[in-house]
């Protein structure tokens, strides 16, 4: 399985980031580099894309906060 993890250095440390939707569902099948999730900093939208084909395993869910490193998800 392939993770997909929160960049660190997007945004300062000390910001609350959260992990505001899902564009698939558990189980979806998303192809490489497609949009999967969206994390907000204030008012700020940060994409999370997939770093590989196959199918998406949510591992953490919407409205959680999340830091930098985090895993969110896996692609199988």
């Amino acid at each position: 399985m392939t993770p997909i993890v929160v960049p660190e250095g997007l945004w300062e440390d000390g910001e609350d980031a959260v992990l505001s939707s899902w564009l698939y569902g558990e189980g979806d099948a998303v192809a490489e580099g497609s949009v999967v999730a969206e994390v907000m900093v204030g008012k700020t939208s940060y994409e999370m894309t997939a770093p590989a084909a196959g199918s998406l395993r949510i591992a953490v869910s919407e409205e959680a906060e999340v830091a930098g490193g985090t895993v969110i998800g896996h692609i199988a």
